[in-house]
């Protein structure tokens, strides 16, 4: 195979030249002679076609810094267009002068697998479209331009970094990028744009920055290892089939199922009070939603605007407000009940407080993240050792309390806190244990009496002063006093 070296200062011996340029060291330029840059080009005297490879770089190509020519001085600061279509190089190596990569520069290129040019200011259309074996991508902060579908169908891509200064997102820009796990979008990203996240299948974590005001057609069909997905209140318009969806194969694509069993997505939050405005032939952003397994979630303000919107009511079974237990029964018995809540975009800590009789009886506080944090018990006391972690499933927080009295009526509040200690969310409920057979509990209001039976999980306790008391007289427990 034929190899190329190419040294930070080419010095030619001997030139050849084309309709395309000078070719030096077996690299093709266009050379600028009013400025001495210098840019790389494809080495045929006709530009390449589409689906072809017609170019005759091979084997390892290391682009220099400067070239010379004619006893002059050339940058090399840019790759032109075409320049490496459809090659099949082991490898290239790129000058970090370079600021500019033209369209379809490397499109269905084989060989790159690293993109970190700090100086790089532009990427034109389609410029890595197809590049299998790129994995890793780096988008400096000083970039102002970027092409449609520049990454579309990077299939081995696992990582990229986008600067903090990018403003807009390109159609299609990681369109089939399937083993892309996450993505953290820049904050003044103001639009989700067509299919530009379209069968990224292995994307787990994505967060729309608040300042989003739109999201394309298909932008996130075919995401299967999604599970939740948050929509925040600067949202106003909605393109078809964001979500679910078979994603198509990255070569082939071809008809798909609607709805897949696979996906992993079970929860939508919208955080805003007015439906954004669905746009696009249909006018259904969730069309391809399973509503069998995925529960949409508003703010309750605007539950009844949703419910009366078709192109929201008519794609899901039922909608649900922030805060409603609606997804998992309570799970009441004589002596234990389950509390659930949805989490809420934006909150960063949850307080849950339990009453009975006008009595606090416990006090939780609970991370963004569904896990308890710290807890308090009052008299009369929730055991600390009976204290049960919250459950984050994928759809709901769980708190369960154990050792209630039975036929008893309770009361809990739950206030989420955004990173300022604000209070942006609230959601309160009641419930009553059910009255065993056959068992009479008496209750701890006003004062406990001298012993109190207890049936907990079908064994009989005795409590006395501070003390439980197993059926055989054995102390399980001893109380510590608030």
């Amino acid at each position: 195979m034929k190899r190329f070296y190419l040294f930070a200062l080419c010095i030619v011996t001997a030139l050849g030249l084309s309709a395309n340029g000078v070719e030096i060291d077996g690299v093709y330029y266009l050379l600028d002679s009013e400025n001495y840059t210098a840019t790389v080009t494809y080495p045929n005297e006709t530009a390449p076609v589409w689906n072809s490879a017609p170019s005759t770089y091979s084997g390892n190509v290391m682009i220099p810094d400067r070239v010379t020519y004619d006893g002059e001085i050339y940058t090399v600061n840019a790759i032109g267009p075409k320049a490496f279509l459809g090659t099949r190089l082991d490898s290239i190596s790129l000058t970090v002068n370079i600021t500019s990569i033209g369209s379809a520069a490397f499109y269905d290129h084989r060989g790159i697998h690293y993109l970190n040019l700090p100086n790089l200011t532009s990427i034109g259309n389609e410029a890595f479209r197809y590049c299998s074996s790129l994995t890793k991508v780096v988008i400096p902060e000083c970039i102002s331009s970027l092409g449609i579908t520049i990454f579309q169908r990077c299939v081995s891509m696992t990582e990229i970094t986008l600067p903090q200064s990018l403003k807009s997102l390109p159609y299609a820009f990681l369109y089939a990028c399937s083993r892309l796990t996450e993505v953290v979008l820049p904050p003044d990203i103001t639009a989700i744009p067509n299919e530009c996240f379209t069968s990224c299948a292995s994307l787990k974590s994505i967060s729309l920055p608040e300042g989003v005001k739109s999201i394309g057609y298909q932008a996130f069909k075919g995401n299967l290892s999604l599970e939740k997905f948050y929509i925040p209140s600067s949202v106003t318009s909605l393109g078809d089939e964001i979500l679910e969806g078979y994603p198509q194969d990255p070569y082939t694509g071809g008809a798909v199922p609607a709805a897949p069993s696979s996906s992993s997505l079970r929860s939508i939050f919208i955080d805003c009070v007015t439906p954004p405005t669905c746009t696009g032939t249909y006018k259904s952003p969730f069309m391809r939603v399973n509503k069998e397994k995925v529960r949409l979630f508003v703010p309750k303000e605007g539950l009844e605007a949703y419910k009366a919107n078709e192109s929201y009511a008519g794609f899901f079974k039922d909608i649900y407000a922030f805060g409603e237990e609606v997804s998992n029964p309570m799970e009441i018995t004589d002596s234990s009940a389950v509390i659930t809540w949805f989490p809420a975009p934006g909150v960063v800590e949850y307080t849950v407080k339990v009453y009975t009789a006008g009595h606090q009886i416990a006090l939780y506080t609970v991370d963004g993240d569904g896990h308890i944090t710290s807890s308090q018990f009052f008299k009369p006391s929730l055991p600390a050792f009976k204290k049960d972690t919250t459950n984050s499933s994928t759809e709901y927080f769980v708190i369960s309390l154990n050792n209630l009295t039975a036929n008893t009526d309770y009361n809990y509040t739950i206030e989420g806190r955004e990173e300022t200690n604000e209070v942006i969310y609230h959601s309160q409920g009641s419930f009553t244990t059910n009255d065993p057979q056959g068992l009479t509990l008496q209750s701890y209001d006003p004062a406990p009496p001298a012993a109190i039976k207890l049936l907990r999980e079908g064994q009989l306790l005795i409590e006395q002063k501070d003390r439980t008391y197993n059926a055989g007289g054995q102390i399980i427990q001893i109380h510590r006093q608030q």
